[in-house]
């Protein structure tokens, strides 16, 4: 099927799904204030890395220490069809990621918020990153739209000590009632 228009095998568009554009964590993509830590500094970098890629050239990177205070996320609203079923793989790779001092293992993810023009519709879908250190592995999340969303809100966190990368973001729908 054509990875364009709507349907079954139609790719649902993400703005610079490789991070590929130098200024993607200001353009597509936007760094949200994640977990705080009970202090204002230090804070996680999260950069764009040129020297490891899984898909492209460039990935985005996370690396935070067990001194960090404040996460932070990678964010973005896509637009997308209500009551198909999608599906949400993201490439990732860690470095010695592990949980230290307050942090917790539930904030390393990639979670989907469904949104009713910019309203949450329902509990995010999430699947959870591997600690340790590992080449890139894909992260996978199927889950239908509700009935009244109207955009998809994709989260890339990771707010644990350590390096890790996501890249190659690909969102698809994979099953639709309203076939022709």
């Amino acid at each position: 099927p054509s990875r364009v228009g709507r349907g079954v095998g139609s790719a649902i568009a993400i703005r610079d799904s490789s991070f590929e554009n130098p200024y993607s964590l200001a353009d597509g993509w936007r760094l949200e204030r994640g977990r705080v830590l009970g202090a204002a500094t230090p804070l996680q970098e999260v950069m764009l890395d040129e020297r490891t890629a899984l898909d492209g050239t460039r990935s985005v990177r996370f690396y935070a220490t067990e001194r960090t205070r404040v996460f932070q996320n990678v964010v973005q609203e896509v637009p997308i069809q209500p009551g198909v079923l999608t599906r949400l793989r993201v490439q990732h790779k860690t470095e010695n990621v592990r949980v230290e001092f307050q942090q917790r293992r539930a904030d390393f993810k990639v979670q989907i918020t469904f949104l009713s023009h910019g309203t949450p519709v329902g509990e995010p879908a999430v699947v959870q990153g591997r600690l340790g250190s590992h080449a890139g592995e894909l992260l996978a999340i199927e889950q239908k739209t509700p009935a009244n969303a109207t955009e998809a809100r994709i989260e890339l966190m990771c707010s644990l000590s350590g390096t890790a990368w996501f890249d190659g973001l690909v969102f698809e729908v994979i099953d639709d009632d309203q076939q022709w």
